[in-house]
């Protein structure tokens, strides 16, 4: 008589477990690939793999491509027969754009050219009853323009200060930092540089980091979300704050949220090194110029390390809303929502 006895088998860094069906009179020792099996006497019957997942070799994370023909690498897994790919646009792991399952080589290029986009992959591998092990992490990467040869132009800004602009895609940006003291009508935007004054408002205001006018030079000035909302208007006549589709579409011509690295500034005279992935292909020139919060030093923080900005775009008529963040040590731009009361940097966009 014959019974299915629960069996260990280490392999490596992993562990197997299987169900061997093994003779009660022959209880020992059996050996499979090389690997010793050891049965155990509680005649269970267990059938599981849990194989270490693979590493993903290219794309790595964060990866950013001009070549819109990608391969996608892994290692191997001792014992696997088998891999499973699935690759996704980012942030919409709903349905795979590519799904390929057991391949055997370590290796696959997809016979589609993938768009200027930002993208996740991930893989799986499976042994000879085709178990499969878990997933890995998703590595995000993108495909990004290189971009040609941009225009430039100036806007004489509220105030009369002349700033410089960039045609990046469609769309014509301010490549500075917003500087104006009044609304388009002339009222002036008031000065706040008590925190918990500022921090109760409702209605615009400004400051400049760390109560120092002469950031206000390089960095421009620091607005709440009301200032940049508000009906009489931080822009000059055809230009205007921009919306959250605004930034939408710069993103996605540029090739996604890893393609931040070509709206910031290059060098270490404003950024802090290592200023990840610069190169300001678009012109764009994003100057990090920090921002108001209500935090443990109730004050300012992040100069030379964060680059924000507002949208005029609330987030579901909270007290949130949308802006975009640019870091130092990444060449993403990330979109998400912050309090209207903080205080960030503003740019400018043309009107269509």
């Amino acid at each position: 008589m014959s019974d299915f006895h629960f069996c260990q088998l280490t392999q490596n860094r992993g562990v197997i477990v299987i169900g061997i069906n093994l003779d009660d009179d022959n209880i020992g020792h059996t050996y499979y690939e090389n690997i010793r099996v050891i049965p155990n006497h509680d005649h269970n019957l267990t059938l599981s793999w849990s194989y270490f997942v693979p590493g993903l070799r290219s794309p790595a994370y964060g990866n950013l491509f001009r070549d819109s023909n990608v391969t996608f690498e892994w290692t191997s897994v001792t014992g696997a027969t088998a891999y499973d790919l699935e690759v996704y646009l980012e942030n919409n792991h709903d349905t795979p754009l590519i799904k390929q399952y057991g391949l055997t080589d370590l290796f696959y290029t997809p016979d589609i050219a993938l768009n200027y986009n930002s993208y996740d992959w991930r893989v799986r591998s499976r042994d000879v009853l085709m178990n499969a092990s878990k997933w890995t992490d998703f590595h995000p990467f993108a495909i990004i323009r290189t971009l040609p040869s941009y225009e430039t132009g100036t806007v004489t800004g509220v105030d009369g200060n002349i700033y410089q602009t960039v045609k990046i895609g469609d769309q014509w940006w301010m490549a500075e930092n917003l500087k104006t003291t009044r609304y388009r009508n002339g009222d002036s935007i008031p000065v706040v540089t008590n925190y918990d004054e500022w921090n109760q408002l409702t209605t615009g205001a400004r400051c400049v980091y760390e109560n120092t006018e002469t950031y206000a030079n390089t960095y421009g000035y620091i607005y709440n979300w009301y200032s940049a909302d508000d009906p009489r208007g931080l822009a000059p006549e055809g230009w205007r704050v921009p919306t959250d589709r605004d930034w939408k579409t710069l993103v996605n011509y540029l090739g996604g949220r890893w393609a931040g690295g070509q709206l910031k500034e290059t060098g270490t005279s404003h950024w802090r090194a290592p200023n990840t992935g610069a190169t300001n292909e678009s012109g764009f020139t994003a100057l990090p110029g920090g921002f108001r919060y209500e935090g443990f030093n109730r004050n300012y923080d992040d100069l030379g390390r964060r680059a924000m900005f507002w949208s005029s775009t609330s987030y579901d008529g909270t007290v949130w809303a949308w802006h975009r963040l640019l870091y130092f040590l990444n060449s993403g731009i990330k979109r998400s929502t912050i309090r209207k009361h903080n205080g960030l940097s503003i740019r400018l966009v043309r009107e269509y």
